[in-house]
């Protein structure tokens, strides 16, 4: 059994645990900070901006040109549908209730910032749109003292916009109600017995309200724990679908992956450790602080550059530290790691990540592709092209 030590937990760190204990691997993951989960609402970009910086509607097209391979460039569109369908099928895994049904084009979400955007997978509590012009009506749920929701500009639009058929509903705020309230607090509420029987009282208040047919659609507070189940219940109440729209970290969003993610992992036998990464060598990590070494066959280093910094590669194989811009540096922590090169092994292990590659993830919306690229790409290099490509056909056949 081939032992892996990843360095981080952010998406990527967590992906590559995955699919390395899915397929055999022992591994632990070390990681000084929680990582980027608590800031990710949990949607996974393919291409969403083109070289010009104009929407990208149908990803998939995008990527059949061979000059738009910008990172992949081995890569075939079967390549994608497998590693896609790979993804979906680990997040069904951990508990989310997948569509396995890859999209065919992107859809259209309300960013943290109060911006539409578009995405290519999300969560099924994440409200979506099919164009950046919708027509279908939507009642936008206020549940009061949330200084991050975008939920006025959505009001602003529609009167700006008469194709926006949308109207807000607010809620009373109940008794527990703090001035200090974030978008976490409010899930914490609702995960109680107590929160629950209030959202869906007040949901059902409101409905003597509402004008419009069509989704009720909350902020992103609808519990961590609970989240399925209530949002059945307030759409059983108040029948109609019930969704939610993306907040400011913390991220709810990212925090329910997070806890279901973990869980998982640790049920597979998966070891998470607390500590900082100061040496990274062919047997293994050395942590601070005297905190000894973990021996490891490979090591997978997958931060990547949201928390605290992080390492970026582009496709000439330069590394920079992400929080400081210089290359090939890492203030002592790590070793300096020169020869790298796109997809191919470290001298001392595999950097995986949405900054890898020289890709803009923040300017073209491709930085989920790049998470499944790269760790996929390791995996392959770890594990085996015969070993993954096997274990690829069961997963789309199905259940794992």
């Amino acid at each position: 059994m081939r032992h892996v030590v990843i360095v981080g937990q952010g998406p990527s760190g967590l992906l590559a645990a995955d699919w390395l204990s899915a397929l055999g691997a022992a591994v632990t993951i070390v990681a000084a900070s929680e990582g980027s989960l608590a800031l990710w609402s949990g949607s996974f970009d393919f291409r969403n901006y083109d070289q010009d910086g104009s929407m990208v509607t149908d990803p998939w097209q995008w990527w059949a040109e061979p000059s738009h391979r910008t990172f992949a460039q081995a890569w075939e569109l079967s390549d994608w549908k497998r590693w896609w369908t790979a993804l979906l099928r680990s997040f069904q895994d951990i508990g989310l209730i997948v569509d396995l049904t890859l999209p065919r084009k992107n859809r259209w979400i309300v960013a943290p910032t109060g911006r539409l955007r578009p995405t290519f997978w999300c969560p099924p509590w994440q409200w979506t749109l099919s164009s950046s012009d919708p027509n279908e009506p939507v009642t936008l749920v206020d549940v009061g003292s949330l200084l991050d929701t975008p939920i006025n500009w959505l009001k602003a639009r529609t009167r700006d916009d008469s194709a926006w058929l949308t109207e807000a509903v607010a809620l009373r705020r109940p008794d527990a109600w703090r001035q200090h309230w974030s978008g976490l607090a409010w899930a914490a509420f609702l995960d109680q017995p107590t929160g629950a029987d209030w959202v869906i009282t007040e949901s059902i208040r409101a409905r003597e309200h509402m004008r419009l047919p069509g989704a009720l659609v909350f902020p992103q507070v609808l519990g961590v724990a609970t989240t399925e189940r209530l949002m059945q219940r307030i759409a059983d109440a108040v029948d109609r679908p019930v969704f939610e729209y993306a907040l400011m970290p913390p991220a709810v969003g990212g925090i329910r992956i997070r806890e279901r993610w973990h869980k998982s992992l640790k049920s597979r036998g998966v070891l998470f450790r607390h500590g900082h990464v100061v040496e990274v060598t062919d047997s293994g990590v050395r942590l601070g602080e005297s905190a000894g070494r973990i021996a490891a066959d490979e090591v997978v280093i997958a931060t990547g550059g949201i928390v605290g910094g992080g390492l970026a590669l582009n496709p000439e194989g330069i590394l920079t530290n992400t929080a400081t811009g210089e290359r090939d540096f890492f203030s002592g922590e790590l070793n300096a790691l020169t020869s790298v090169g796109v997809g191919n092994r470290l001298s001392h292990g595999y950097v995986v990540g949405r900054m890898v590659g020289g890709s803009d993830p923040d300017r073209h919306g491709d930085g989920g592709a790049m998470n499944v690229w790269s760790v996929a790409t390791a995996v392959q290099a770890i594990m085996g092209e015969r070993a993954v490509n096997s274990w690829l056909s069961t997963r789309e056949e199905g259940p794992g």
